[in-house]
C-alpha cells in the first residue's frame, strides 16, 4: 500500500485540483495524503510542497499497523506529519533568531 501512496503523491510544482462535489479522489490514504498538503500549503504556500509527501509518508512508515483502507484512522497520520512540520518550523524559526 506504501508503494501505491508514492506513486499517486503528488509532485511538486504541480497544480491540484479541488474536488468538486460528489466527485470522488480515490482512497481514503490518498484523500488524506491530498488534504494535508493542500491544508499545509494554504498557509504556508507553495513552496512548503517539496517536503510535504516525504513527511507524511515517514509518518506512515513510523505506524505500528497500517490503517484500514476506508478507517478514518488515516487522520493519525496526518496528525503526526502536522506535529513534525511544527516542529521543523518552530527549529528554523529559532536557528534563524539564534545567528
Amino acid at each position: 500500500m506504501l508503494n501505491q501512496l508514492i506513486k499517486a503523491a503528488p509532485e511538486s510544482g504541480v497544480e491540484r485540483p479541488q474536488p468538486s462535489e460528489g466527485v470522488e479522489l480515490g482512497s481514503t490514504p490518498q484523500r488524506e495524503l491530498q488534504n494535508f498538503i493542500c491544508a499545509v500549503i494554504s498557509m504556508l504556500g507553495p513552496t512548503a510542497d517539496c517536503f510535504l509527501t516525504e513527511i507524511w509518508l515517514d509518518e506512515l512508515s513510523c505506524m505500528e499497523t497500517i490503517p484500514e483502507a476506508n478507517s478514518s484512522d488515516w487522520q493519525m497520520v496526518s496528525l503526526a506529519a502536522s506535529t513534525r512540520l511544527a516542529s521543523r518550523l518552530i527549529e528554523a524559526q529559532l536557528r534563524r533568531t539564534c545567528i
